[in-house]
């Protein structure tokens, strides 16, 4: 979008945009995005500016804790940096609890085996700053507990670079790998390793895998024990290898004006991310197994070199790291190589 401010008087102004979600002419950090020029205006100018919206990082604050289910408490809270969260009410001794983080989310579970009381009490500390403490209090509601189910990242189809990861809605302790078999092809058994994530109630299960085969994983009753000392039932998973011929290739590379360490991500049509890499110097990037679509690319110039895009900070006078998109998109077909390079002009 252009706009083009006429008749204004000469003399030095700070150019700011606002997009006012709630239109109410306020600035609200957590809900609209702001844009701004760090140099003063000076007026006369022919100059044409170019602002960039971004959302800021808001302040950190703490949302009251609720039942989300009778053996779990969902803590929500903004800014990005977890609370430190103590429970003041005292448990039995015969009770068992632990804090979890949600994967992705600014949110903590607090999970508990089965336990009545009238109320907990809780006291959340600020992340930023240790003598601010929240203290709030949770009655239970009649809500039915949460309960074990399994869930697997990919589904159906996989590709040889692909992590396999076996997700649960409750907190994982303990694996048994003597009741899992994987087998290729439903005959030859596969060795396998796994990695128990506790934090983020997930398993991974690391294989040679071939293209053009069909790897199926079994796991008998007891092979996982959840936070509760629940156990699963039998589960068995299967996923297919294509042949690569059913895939593409694309080598991106990026020539200009560059300031390194960048960060090239690749996503689909619609922004979700496909794969991320990080470049410290000229290469030529090569995307493997690329399934036959249509992509885009976008570069983020990593200034603090933390892997992230980072966002801006107006009263800090901090503009967010810069991203620019690949004009063209890119389409894959299969079994074909796409070559690609981007020239960046400052």
């Amino acid at each position: 979008v252009i706009f083009k401010l006429d008749n204004l008087k000469a003399g030095k102004y700070r150019l700011v945009a606002l997009k006012d979600d709630a239109k109410n002419n306020i600035f609200d950090a957590n809900s609209d995005k702001i844009g701004f020029v760090e140099d003063t205006v000076v007026l006369p100018t022919d100059t044409t500016y170019l602002l960039r919206l971004f959302k800021e990082i808001p302040k950190y604050s703490p949302k009251p804790p609720v039942f989300a289910a009778s053996n779990r408490i969902l803590f929500g809270y903004l800014g990005g940096k977890s609370p430190d969260i103590k429970m003041i009410t005292p448990k039995p001794d015969s009770v068992k609890a632990g804090m979890f983080p949600v994967l992705g989310k600014d949110s903590i579970n607090f999970w508990f085996t089965p336990w009545k009381p009238d109320s907990i009490q809780f006291a959340i500390t600020s992340p930023i700053n240790e003598k601010k403490i929240d203290t709030f209090t949770v009655k239970p509601l009649k809500i039915k507990p949460d309960s074990l189910l399994i869930s697997w990242e990919p589904r159906g189809e996989a590709v040889p670079g692909d992590s396999i990861f076996l997700k649960s809605s409750l907190p994982l302790v303990q694996l048994d790998t003597s009741l899992m078999t994987l087998l290729v092809q439903d005959s030859l058994k596969v060795p396998f390793t796994t990695n128990l994530d506790t934090l983020n109630s997930r398993i991974l299960f690391d294989f040679e895998k071939e293209a053009e085969q069909t790897y199926s994983l079994e796991l008998l009753p007891g092979a996982i024990t959840d936070f509760f000392g629940g156990t699963n039932d039998s589960i068995s998973t299967k996923w297919r290898l294509r042949s690569p011929t059913e895939y593409g290739i694309l080598k991106f590379s990026i020539s200009g004006e560059v300031t390194y360490p960048i960060l090239v991500e690749l996503t689909d049509t619609k922004s979700k991310l496909i794969s991320s890499r990080r470049m410290r110097s000229e290469e030529v990037l090569e995307f493997t197994w690329l399934k036959p679509e249509t992509y885009r690319i976008r570069i983020i110039f990593d200034v603090n070199d933390n892997g992230k895009w980072d966002t801006g900070n107006f009263l800090e006078h901090k503009q967010p790291e810069r991203v620019l998109h690949y004009p063209a998109p890119i389409e894959i077909r299969a079994n074909w190589e796409k070559v690609e390079t981007f020239t960046i002009r400052d």
